[in-house]
């Protein structure tokens, strides 16, 4: 079965292994282990604690100490030391030659590192937390392993396709929803009318003097507090549906809310320098059109 090698490099050290420079040691947990010294023949310090770790010596992928929780989860229930000089592709991945992982070269850098590997022959992956230590003269990996059960893969493809929707349906520049999610709103709306519904239209003026005069990242500075104004004040869909347009879909909500939150908009885009903006609204609780109400909106 072909080996299957994913990694990913985490900007952010929060995980649970952290390197803590100022005193040159290592945090576990929350627990406290003295600095690595492989001259050391036992290394009792390791055992106290109650996540599976392991040491590499990744110059020549070679094991140098595993606490009884690691050996547990490679399936490997070897006697003491004799892991010793053993080849980590062997022991953790099954492997008989050098894989994708230990070919990595940011295995061989400074900082922290978030990687899964699957096993084969246990067809599962486990996810090692590691930082590279320096000791000796050797280069040395100080790895955290769990394993990562179809639960927590679950959980993870739902996270990402949760992010992937968010990122089609976002303005990236302004935060807002973007013209495409607006016409599946629009058109979801049609289908289900609301009880009431409340259409704003939002241009900004001369916002092709500005870009020209200024400079397009004043203009997308000016684009951004809009669209940051919009969302502290509607509790609706804020959309950015053109270049210099904004709208606005507030559902079910009564003549005076919608009324209200209009007012503090139109109050909170008077303080922003150099801009001018067209507000028109519509409000409707019978006969709703959101196409007719947006072009009466639009007008004003």
């Amino acid at each position: 079965m072909r080996y299957i090698y994913r990694c990913r490099l985490h900007q952010q050290a929060a995980f649970v292994l952290q390197e803590k420079r100022g005193n040159r040691g290592v945090e576990m947990s929350g627990q406290r282990i003295k600095k690595i010294d492989t001259s050391e023949k036992d290394f009792d310090v390791y055992t106290q604690v109650k996540d599976a770790v392991c040491m590499i010596d990744i110059e020549k992928n070679e094991l140098i100490y595993m606490n009884e929780e690691a050996k547990n989860i490679s399936r490997k229930f070897l006697a003491e030391g004799n892991y010793v000089g053993k080849k980590c592709y062997e022991v953790l991945h099954g492997q008989k030659v050098v894989c994708s992982f230990c070919q990595n070269k940011l295995l061989s850098q400074e900082g922290f590192l978030l990687e899964e590997v699957y096993q084969p022959f246990l067809k599962r992956y486990l996810q090692l937390k590691s930082i590279l230590v320096c000791t000796n003269n050797k280069k040395v990996r100080f790895q955290v392993l769990s394993v990562i059960n179809s639960e927590t893969i679950k959980l993870e493809e739902k996270r990402i396709y949760e992010k992937l929707e968010e990122m089609r349906r976002t303005d990236m520049l302004t935060g807002v929803f973007n013209r495409s999610y607006y016409e599946e709103v629009a058109e979801s709306i049609a289908n289900d009318l609301p009880e009431t519904l409340g259409v704003t239209v939002i241009n900004i003026n001369e916002m092709k003097r500005i870009n020209d005069q200024y400079g397009s990242v004043f203009g997308d500075a000016i684009l951004k507090e809009v669209g940051k104004s919009l969302l502290e004040v509607f509790e609706g869909h804020c959309f950015r549906i053109d270049g210099d347009e904004f709208v606005v879909l507030s559902i079910n909500q009564t003549k005076a809310e919608f009324e209200q939150a209009l007012k503090t908009f139109k109050e909170k885009i008077k303080v922003i320098k150099n801009v001018s903006t067209a507000v028109g609204s519509s409000w409707k609780n019978t006969g709703l059109d959101m196409q007719k109400q947006f072009v009466t909106a639009n007008k004003k």
